[in-house]
């Protein structure tokens, strides 16, 4: 494009402005549409689309200004649109300056393997000094503070995390994997920790989960989960009659209770299945009856149990649609499943009467 300008074709050309706020549009001065058709054959990217708009003349100082920039508050979530070797990495930022735009500090990519021949992206890992003078002694200066912060082929890091100063950064929110390397750090605080994690617990929001509204005019509501949008849920108050209540999804969280039913999705503990003994806020206590075990696990981590219905004879063939038989499929049931890891108190004729136990397992036959 500057080289065309720089020509004797530039048939008329003014001016040629782009600006990084307004990715895919170029807006062109000059006298008549038919200088700009003329102007943009063969150039590269541009000469192929032929939608060429006028801009009014009340709209063309908006032209050159920019859109606002975004400026993240204090001890948030960012995505990185660049350097190239951090783009789309989640980031955290510290703070934000109009001049060097977010302070923040990202996980670091860096090959500890001082004879590594690969052009692609390392994968993301804290970066340990002791492994990195190891690897690297002469390019790495250490600096006596705390957290441990030191140099790396003049790029500055700070307990294990390299420091950026950038504009290139949108709005972001950590995956669960993302945050799993960031929740150890000292640099980031518990509130940010708990922010991303209800925003993973929302994500895994289902249809007939029971859920406390959180903000707006139904706060503190509780109900039940009956259709689920992208940005929105549809819920039933657990009041009768029930009264179904549209709310934005991020106003949700889920309304665990001592002795619900619950599947660990995430951590060590990934697929287990235990009984609410006890919680807070942030945190659940599970009991499980398989391993006769309790841990914790973060609220984020779990979700209401459903148990799979499964057909007492999966050999049978399946019913055909319009007979009696595809109304009565035969399903296993448990009528003291509810009672599993709860706390009981023995009652009746019975030799342990009077004793305070946990209930284990339960049978089909009502023992």
């Amino acid at each position: 494009m500057n080289k065309c300008l720089a020509t004797e074709s530039s048939h008329g050309i003014h001016s040629v402005i782009g600006h990084r706020s307004r990715p895919g549009w170029v807006y062109i001065e000059a006298p008549v549409q038919a200088d700009v058709r003329r102007f943009i054959q063969g150039v590269s990217n541009i000469g192929q689309y032929q939608q060429i708009l006028a801009v009014p003349p009340a709209e063309t100082l908006s032209c050159l200004q920019g859109a606002p920039p975004f400026i993240p508050p204090s001890n948030s979530w960012v995505r990185l649109t660049g350097p190239p070797l951090y783009k789309n990495d989640i980031a955290y930022v510290l703070k934000y300056d109009r001049r060097d735009g977010a302070k923040a500090f990202v996980v670091p990519r860096v090959s500890l393997n001082p004879t590594s021949t690969s052009k692609g992206r390392p994968a993301q890992s804290i970066l340990h000094l002791d492994a990195l003078v190891k690897s690297f002694p002469a390019k790495t200066q250490v600096f006596r503070e705390s957290p441990p912060k030191f140099t790396f082929k003049t790029h500055l890091y700070r307990d294990g995390y390299r420091c950026l100063k950038t504009f290139d950064i949108v709005p972001g929110m950590p995956t669960e994997t993302e945050l799993n390397m960031f929740i150890d750090s000292s640099l980031v605080t518990p509130e940010s920790v708990a922010f991303a994690q209800r925003h993973i617990a929302n994500s895994r929001l289902q249809i007939k989960d029971r859920v406390l509204v959180t903000h707006g005019a139904p706060k503190g509501l509780v109900g039940v989960i009956s259709d689920l949008r992208d940005d929105s849920a549809t819920i039933l108050t657990t009041n009768y009659p029930p009264k179904p209540i549209d709310v934005p999804r991020a106003d949700l969280r889920k309304a665990f209770r001592v002795g619900d039913e619950v599947t660990v999705v995430s951590g060590p503990k990934k697929g287990t299945v235990g009984w609410i003994v006890s919680l807070t806020p942030m945190d659940l206590t599970i009991y499980t009856n398989k391993s006769d075990d309790q841990f914790e696990i973060a609220v984020s981590n779990a979700n209401f149990y459903t148990a799979p219905q499964v057909l007492l004879n999966p050999t049978s063939q399946p019913p055909v649609a319009g007979t009696s038989s595809a109304f009565r499929l035969p399903f296993s049931h448990d009528p003291l499943h509810h009672l599993k890891g709860k706390e009981v108190t023995v009652t009746g004729a019975n030799p342990f009467k009077g004793l305070e136990a946990r209930v284990k397992e339960t049978r089909n036959d009502g023992q």
